[in-house]
């Protein structure tokens, strides 16, 4: 988690990530059972199937690219003010305020 999270916010951040990670292990293994009882061994593996195919295009189409970025890059990128859609990615791309027909505060 280290490397991902912003040194500011990096100790909370962590803790909130392997906390959440612990809750939905625990969740999904308890929710095997009665989801097998309810739909099925089929049902239950084809409905977790679909939860991680739809993760996927989530990340593919919402998460930019990282690859060959400093932490600084990424940073800057994530905290951009507008969000375009181009080629069937988004693109988070610096559009100032002032040209945006806003002021800034």
């Amino acid at each position: 988690m280290g490397e991902i999270l912003p040194i500011q916010v990096r100790e909370l951040g962590s803790t909130i990530v392997f906390s959440f990670l612990s809750i939905s292990t625990f969740s999904n293994a308890k929710a095997m059972h009665p989801l097998f009882d309810l739909i099925g061994e089929h049902g239950a593996f084809w409905f977790y199937s679909a939860m991680s195919a739809a993760g996927f295009f989530f990340i593919w189409i919402c998460v930019p690219e990282t690859k060959g970025r400093s932490l600084e890059e990424i940073e800057t990128l994530l905290h951009k003010d507008s969000i375009r859609r181009r080629s069937g990615k988004f693109d988070r791309e610096a559009v100032p305020l002032e040209s945006a027909g806003q002021v800034k505060v």
